[in-house]
């Protein structure tokens, strides 16, 4: 392999997590990426750390925490406390729209594993601040542009990053809604890209939307 495959496991019991974990690992993936559950119900600590660990005890692969469900939030504290307790935990993807909580797990933990950003509009202010690369929808869109403004990010070219970060900016702004599998899905699909469809209960996007990602991509000068 080029590159490790990380699968994403999405789940609200550890048992079916494990279930799921154990078929990626089958299939051939080389680590999960969990977010924590997700009903509306949120745990103890005691109950995420537990949650993490028995999928790790279990699977027996490394595991990236997604950090993206709004009323299960890890918390910086929380975060530590994985990292300490849990070996199997080897990185966080960190999401929920707040750079201040990127910031905060950077600073606790940037030094240990490598945080990556999900911030999809502030990427360039992500990598600034320290994380080590994006897991983000934007990437799949336009990964020559994402890798650009990361090596400026790197190089420390702060004038190219923000004129990437512009470029960028309106292609989110068009496919970050509450549908945004299904307008990445287009947008893939408007750059001549085999992407399927969004699964139900997400629908093809509409022509208004058709539109709106389409000037978009034009402006980005990817069209």
């Amino acid at each position: 392999k080029d590159v490790p495959l990380i699968t994403g496991v999405i789940a609200n019991s550890a048992n079916i997590a494990i279930a799921l974990g154990l078929a990626a690992k089958a299939s051939g993936a080389d680590g999960l990426m969990v977010t924590p559950t997700h009903y509306v119900f949120k745990p103890t600590d005691e109950g995420n750390i537990d949650y993490y660990r028995r999928i790790a005890d279990a699977v027996g692969l490394p595991i990236v925490i997604y950090n993206v469900i709004p009323w299960n939030t890890i918390s910086v504290e929380l975060a530590v406390r994985l990292v300490d307790e849990v070996d199997s935990i080897k990185g966080i993807k960190q999401s929920g729209g707040d750079i201040h909580g990127l910031a905060d797990v950077i600073k606790a933990l940037g030094h240990r594993i490598p945080i990556m950003s999900a911030l999809d509009d502030v990427l360039l202010a992500s990598f600034i601040l320290g994380a080590r690369g994006a897991i983000a929808a934007i990437c799949t869109i336009a990964p020559e542009l994402c890798l650009d403004l990361w090596e400026a990010a790197k190089d420390g070219d702060l004038k190219r990053g923000v004129e990437l970060h512009r470029r960028l900016l309106p292609i989110w702004r068009a496919v970050g809604r509450g549908d945004m599998p299904a307008r990445a899905k287009e947008a893939l699909r408007m750059l001549g890209r085999k992407a399927g469809r969004a699964r139900s209960p997400l629908i093809p996007v509409d022509e208004e939307a058709r539109q709106e990602i389409e000037a978009a991509l034009k402006e980005a000068g990817l069209l």
